[in-house]
């Protein structure tokens, strides 16, 4: 008797910047709001673009491109900024991050995502795994280890004082 072999399937929002496409697991996902004006705040990476107000919290902005040492996005009708739920020490911590366009949801095995290189070339140590999907390669970065050090305790601040 032959035993089924059970695969683990999880939704991913793919999103682009640049030329590239990236994904993060759904479970970090909150919400895709259009882009908006943004408040600067003084004395902030580079990376941190401000702040926004979503239903009456403050809500750290952080244009991804930068974060990842890309170049500086132009926005354009298709920019977005994505909620996401950072899991961190504490718990949890809302950022909003800025990126080119979503592209959709898509569903994907666990054994479709193939561990990067261990060179720096994938992105520090934030790339965790890439997807081959048909012609082209989508880069997954690992939230955890995306947003940390500095960018958390920036966002607590920014979030301390509302």
């Amino acid at each position: 008797m032959e035993t089924a072999t059970i695969q683990k399937i999880t939704s991913y929002l793919q999103f682009k910047l640049g030329y590239e496409t990236f994904t993060f697991n759904v479970r970090y996902v909150i919400n895709i709001l259009e882009m908006q004006k943004i408040t600067s705040v003084p004395k902030t990476p580079e990376e941190v673009k401000g702040v926004i107000n979503l239903r009456g919290k403050i809500l750290p902005v952080i244009d991804l491109r930068l974060k990842m040492q890309m170049t500086s996005m132009e926005v354009t009708p298709n920019t977005c900024i994505l909620v996401l739920e950072v899991p961190n020490n504490e718990g949890t911590l809302h950022i909003g991050a800025m990126v080119d366009s979503v592209t959709g949801v898509y569903e994907f095995q666990d054994e479709q995502i193939k561990e990067p290189p261990t060179t720096d070339v994938t992105g520090g140590n934030f790339i965790k795994g890439i997807i081959q999907q048909e012609n082209r390669l989508i880069l997954v970065p690992d939230i955890k280890s995306l947003f940390t050090g500095r960018d958390i305790e920036t966002i607590e601040h920014l979030n301390n004082n509302q």
